[in-house]
């Protein structure tokens, strides 16, 4: 196997993808099997050119052609209607937010604890803010709210952090 037979490349090329599609005889193809769908003849994938005949494949593997000429270009078209997003920066902003979040409640424990109470009610909020704005951006990103979730009374529609 060499470097270009990756099964699994980092990023997913949807532009070659689509051009293999449309350089392929164009679709439907319907794949009809000897037994299965006709009674006599060979098994064959009919295209809207020349029928496609294979040797050494199974039913499974023939339909599974025949399906992929029409299959591709919806998951293509469907991959495109959804873009990603979401960033490498963006993943590690979160995560750090995440570090923040904790570290700022470890803070608060240890404030309550000496029984500064004051300070330890700004840590909080300060993490309250940080999670809300981190949520929020999720969000924004596509993530599904959970069910149950509503939004905190006096939340404003742009995202943003009620006070």
């Amino acid at each position: 196997m060499t470097a270009n037979d990756d099964p699994m490349p980092a990023r997913l090329d949807l532009d070659a993808m689509r051009q293999r599609c449309e350089k392929a005889t164009t679709g439907p193809w319907k794949s009809y099997v000897e037994g299965r769908d006709h009674d006599s003849g060979s098994s064959f994938i009919m295209t809207s050119g020349t029928d496609i005949e294979l040797l050494g494949a199974t039913i499974a593997d023939q339909d599974f052609i025949a399906h992929a000429r029409q299959d591709i270009p919806q998951l293509i078209g469907e991959i495109e209607r959804r873009p990603l997003t979401l960033t490498i920066e963006q993943l590690t902003r979160w995560a750090d937010s995440c570090l923040h979040i904790n570290h700022l409640n470890t803070l608060v424990q240890r404030e309550i604890a000496a029984n500064s109470t004051a300070r330890a009610s700004e840590l909080a909020e300060r993490a309250r803010r940080g999670a809300w704005q981190m949520l929020n951006e999720m969000f924004a990103a596509g993530a599904k709210k959970p069910d149950g979730y509503c939004e905190p009374e006096g939340a404003p529609a742009n995202g943003d952090s009620p006070i």
